[in-house]
């Protein structure tokens, strides 16, 4: 039998250092750590190769003196624990093992020097050996030099990535600590060439943290944001999350703080994902930026030696308070940048390919149609096959006015169901022209557009998209989106109180396959509560006898096939409330205005008014915006009148 012995000194700190360092991106985040620590108001970075040839870190902090130099390369030895009390960390770092864990797995060069120093010093170590040190010529901070990473450990080295895939993990280290503490400036140079630049903010803490998250994630961000800011007790929540309708089809971009430190914790972004359940397809992950504050005792962040998990003493009440923080945000749905939230990357996005296709417009008229003169004299076509409105090369958005005609009125018919508290009248007849008279009478509108976030109907497009004006804004809203947002939080809260049913004179039997009639079947006694009275018809068949009283003008043939198929592909492992919200969202698309339907000019306006009075309007409960807001200055612009 081999006999127990004490490894040796250079041993143990590699075996460390694979907890620590598991690639150059772990290096760079415990210096940059400890550059905070130090309390440096400006960080430069330079890497090579994505940091497996040269990593060079410099920071304006307070410095260290020759003798604890010396004592920083020795493992456990750190000057962020003054009481020894693991339960009172309000320091980035505290376990004294980062620079011993990387001298061991890589040659290093450490100076430092503080502020009553008349010069600094220099320690350079290979691979855990200290080689050569002696005075150096320095400002006051630290500068720490690693090359030639993992270069004799070869079995770590090879499963080092490409160099293009490190230099991005490095860079969403020092972006990530960059948002920590925006009164840091950072420096981000890769061969020669900055790839990241922010600077020290100054002012109130607020707004150097827009500022700041104004330089990591852009202005775009920033106008499609929402503020967090909920205090309970001595715990914390702020930060800005993004509207539902602007999202992303990963996580990456989901930045996630408590008490200042960059975590990625499993139970903040499960409650991040019940927060957004109601406004958010399954697969997209909305862009945001949450701050936790709490006091240090109620979490333990020396869960692993990277220290980006945390755990919290009381989990349910974090998670309690940020499902509430993000829905009721997202209810109230006031941006960063101004009253009613909507998506303005898709109207940038709108008026630039507007902007664009002006200019080309012109010029593929000008080959054919019918050309008559101006007052001045000049050539101008009025062809009707060219111009801006091109239904091949449109957006989806711009698309819709290749297909308009002037339905500014509605049609003779009975008007859709948006509930009792609309107020509409009756349709009014199509004009039977073009002209500008019959247009002018049919849009007069009483209401004051000063009084509405949403303004007043002045139009409909396609039959399918309503033109309402605010004072200063022109807006497309989704007729059949919006109204199924309605309808959809309408059964929610009906829910609360019981699903009121309509029985269904004759019964409406559906044909299915028999798996879609077994996901029926095997959840009759759940639909039931929801408002859904079905049973087996058959082998093959389901036959419905009740719907929801919202529900009882819709197509139900259509809504239970669609209905099957959502639960035969549903998981088990589906909460109760995720369930609920699943078949409600089928029901509500059925339940609501189609497009195709003309409205008149009442019931436009009743829709817009219902829209603001319900929570998440500025979105569909699939996720999809129910409305484009056109700035008018943006608009003015697009003419040349700005």
């Amino acid at each position: 039998m081999m006999t127990i012995r004490r490894l040796p000194t250079q041993l143990v700190n590699q075996i460390a250092a694979g907890e620590v360092v598991e690639r150059p991106a772990s290096a760079l985040k415990e210096l940059l750590e400890n550059a905070i620590d130090a309390e440096a108001t400006s960080v430069e970075i330079t890497l090579r190769a994505g940091g497996k040839e040269l990593i060079d870190i410099s920071d304006d902090g307070c410095g260290m003196a020759q003798e604890e130099m010396l004592l920083a390369l020795e493992r456990h030895a750190t000057s962020k624990l003054p009481q020894d009390d693991l339960t009172n960390i309000t320091t980035m770092g505290f376990r004294g093992e980062a620079l011993p864990s990387i001298a061991s797995i890589a040659k290093m060069r450490l100076e430092s020097r503080t502020a009553g120093q008349d010069q600094g010093w220099s320690i350079t170590i290979d691979h855990g050996r200290i080689v050569e040190q002696g005075p150096c010529a320095m400002n006051p901070g630290t500068r720490v030099v690693i090359s030639d990473i993992f270069a004799k450990i070869p079995a770590r080295q090879k499963f080092l990535k490409s160099d293009r895939s490190e230099l991005m993990a490095s860079q969403d280290v020092v972006r990530r600590l960059s948002m920590s503490v925006p009164k840091v400036g950072f420096r981000l140079q890769h061969h020669n060439r900055t790839l990241f630049h922010a600077q020290a903010q100054v002012g109130d803490a607020q707004q150097m943290q827009k500022m700041r998250l104004c330089d990591t994630l852009g202005q775009e961000f920033i106008d499609n944001a929402i503020r967090l800011d909920v205090q309970r007790d001595a715990m914390r929540l702020y930060g800005l999350i993004s509207i539902a309708t602007y999202n992303r089809g990963t996580s990456v971009q989901q930045y996630l703080f408590v008490n200042g430190r960059p975590v990625r914790d499993r139970q903040i972004l499960s409650a991040i994902r019940a927060g957004y359940r109601d406004v958010l397809a399954h697969d997209r992950f909305p862009v945001l930026c949450i701050y936790i504050s709490l006091p240090p005792d109620q979490v333990d962040i020396n869960v692993h030696p990277a220290k980006s998990e945390v755990r919290f003493a009381d989990p349910a009440r974090v998670r309690g308070m940020i499902v509430t923080a993000i829905r009721n945000a997202l209810s109230e749905g006031r941006s960063e940048a101004g009253s009613m939230a909507g998506n303005s990357a898709i109207s940038k996005s709108l008026l630039q390919r507007f902007q664009s296709h002006r200019m080309s417009g012109f010029q593929r008229a000008s080959g054919a149609g019918s050309v008559v003169s101006d007052s001045a004299g000049a050539s101008v076509d009025h062809s009707r096959s060219a111009g801006l409105f091109d239904s091949q090369r449109l957006p989806p958005q711009g698309r819709i006015f290749a297909e308009a005609k002037s339905n500014l009125t509605g049609e003779p018919g009975s008007p859709p169901d948006l509930g009792p508290d609309c107020g509409y009248e009756a349709g009014l007849k199509p004009p039977e022209n073009d002209d500008f008279a019959s247009v002018e009478q049919t849009t007069v509108v009483t209401e004051e557009m000063t009084d509405y976030p949403l303004g007043v109907a002045r139009g409909q497009i396609g039959a399918c998209y309503i033109v309402a004006e605010s004072p200063d804004a022109l807006i497309l809203v989704d007729q059949h989106a919006a109204h199924e947002r309605i309808v959809y939080d309408r059964m929610k809260e009906a829910m609360k109180g019981g699903v009121a049913r309509q029985a269904l004179l004759v019964p409406e039997v559906v044909d299915l396959d028999e798996i879609q009639c077994l996901a029926l079947e095997n959840r009759a006694a759940f639909l039931k509560d929801l408002g859904l009275v079905l049973e087996r018809f058959g082998k093959q068949a389901i036959i419905v006898r009740e719907v929801p009283d919202q529900l009882k003008n819709s197509d139900t043939q259509a809504m239970i096939r669609d209905l099957a198929d959502e639960l035969a592909r549903e998981q088990d492992n589906l909460t109760v409330e995720d369930q609920i919200s699943n078949v409600f969202r089928t029901m509500a698309c059925y339940g609501s205005v189609r497009s195709g339907r003309y409205l008149s000019i009442p019931e436009m306006n009743a829709l817009l008014r219902q829209m603001e009075k319900t929570p998440n309007s500025q979105q569909c409960n699939h996720g999809r915006p129910t409305f484009i807001r056109l700035q008018k200055d943006e608009i003015e612009r697009l003419f040349e009148r700005g």
